[in-house]
């Protein structure tokens, strides 16, 4: 793609990870890797659960949210869910 003044800029693929309806009796770790630009995953849950992430635990209501400490880093990243019911996670993450 070109943009004024002869600079162009070019992106490479992105990455779209959906992870829709995890069960969970109990608990359960979900694995995401992350890019190098640090994003903040969209979580659904249908009921209330409890989320560990990096060694702080955060309290997650029914319904769609996004918990600002909760960012996705480059490498592998591990969400622990504490709980009964479904969890979906979406994270959207690329690079230029």
């Amino acid at each position: 793609m070109k943009i004024g003044c002869g600079i162009h800029l070019i992106l490479k693929l992105g990455i779209i990870n959906e992870t829709n309806n995890i069960s969970v009796k109990g608990s359960k770790e979900v694995v995401i890797y992350g890019r190098r630009k640090k994003v903040v995953p969209i979580i659904t849950c249908d009921n209330p659960f409890e989320l560990i992430f990096n060694g702080e635990t955060y309290n997650l209501s029914n319904g769609t949210q996004k918990v600002l400490n909760v960012q996705i880093c480059e490498g592998k990243n591990v969400l622990k869910f504490i709980g009964d019911g479904t969890v979906s996670i979406e994270y959207r993450g690329g690079s230029l």
